[in-house]
């Protein structure tokens, strides 16, 4: 059976998932992403914490899906990461790398002896859609354990078997595949933040979001739909979700018995407390065996499963 990933956003979702673990109502849950921009309202104790309680469960930092270099400016800089790495280190597990920026910087990281061994997994931004591009990006990561790598969004059903095929043939080591089956899908990342637009910047306010870092806004599209739009003030950018969440709830049998990933991944965005309960109760019943009716947020869409880009 497949360990469940949980990405999280926000310090009320991590209390949610946190609170879940800790009852014991959903038990496939052995890692949890934490998006580096809430780690201010989470301490290293906090962290330590959930490691003594659930010492099967590890904790990665999901890197910035924008990174600067130059430190004069507003957002993540590579600085930034630096001090991350050498402040949670012992506390944390491993990092989830989005950009190949960020890649060099945690193999140079690595090759320079920094911290202690950590793991590292290559989001679905970095766009690994054949083994040539895993086999480099692999390369650049250096030695770290097992590397895992997410399977990208944009591949069918039949590509995804391709990539799979090609990268036991092409790796020169193991390696661990995750995929997404839940979670809104970015849209676009935009420095163009749609509340500074109408005049409302809160850049460097204290009281620019709530007290866990929720921070959201909406679009309505041509076809009257509510795109959601995290407005993420740490890196000075915005987030532009697809109005209904990506969910392959009817295709794990196929993902599970062909294309084997070691995790499957449950991506948070915006969703509440209440949300994320249902959610991951429905989905550790999917990974346990049973066969749950129809899924509690309703409306859904499979993304290019089906049905590819071109």
């Amino acid at each position: 059976m497949p360990e469940l990933h949980v990405t999280i956003s926000y310090r009320s979702q991590f209390d949610a998932v946190t609170e879940l673990i800790r009852e014991g109502v959903t038990s496939c849950v052995k890692r949890l992403n934490l998006e580096m921009g809430m780690l201010r309202y989470l301490s290293c104790e906090e962290l330590s914490e959930i490691k003594r309680n659930a010492p099967d469960t590890e904790i990665f930092i999901a890197l910035p899906r924008i990174l600067r270099e130059d430190p004069r400016g507003f957002g993540y800089h590579v600085s930034d990461i630096t001090d991350i790495i050498e402040k949670y280190d012992g506390v944390t597990d491993g990092f989830l790398i989005r950009t190949p920026g960020e890649l060099q910087m945690i193999s140079g990281f690595r090759e320079r002896g920094g911290g202690t061994d950590f793991g590292a997994a290559l989001d679905y931004s970095l766009n690994i859609w054949n083994g040539y591009a895993l086999a480099e990006y692999l390369d650049c990561l250096g030695t770290c354990g097992i590397p895992e790598y997410t399977m990208p969004l944009e591949l069918t059903q039949k590509e995804l078997e391709e990539l799979a095929e090609a990268e036991e043939s092409s790796c020169k080591r193991p390696v661990k595949r995750q995929m997404v089956v839940y979670g809104r899908i970015p849209m676009m990342l935009t420095a163009n933040c749609i509340r500074k637009t109408f005049g409302d910047c809160r850049r460097g306010c204290s009281d620019r979001a709530d007290r866990d870092g929720t921070d959201v806004e909406y679009l309505t599209d041509r076809k009257n739909r509510n795109l959601p739009v995290s407005i993420l003030c740490d890196n000075c950018m915005n987030i532009i979700w697809n109005s209904i969440p990506l969910s392959l709830h009817r295709q794990y049998g196929v993902i599970r018995k062909v294309l084997k990933p070691f995790c499957v991944r449950t991506d948070f965005s915006t969703e509440d407390e209440k949300e994320i309960t249902s959610v991951l109760e429905y989905w550790d019943m999917i990974l346990n065996g049973n066969v749950p009716e129809d899924p509690p947020y309703g409306e859904f869409t499979t993304g290019h499963f089906r049905q590819g880009v071109l």
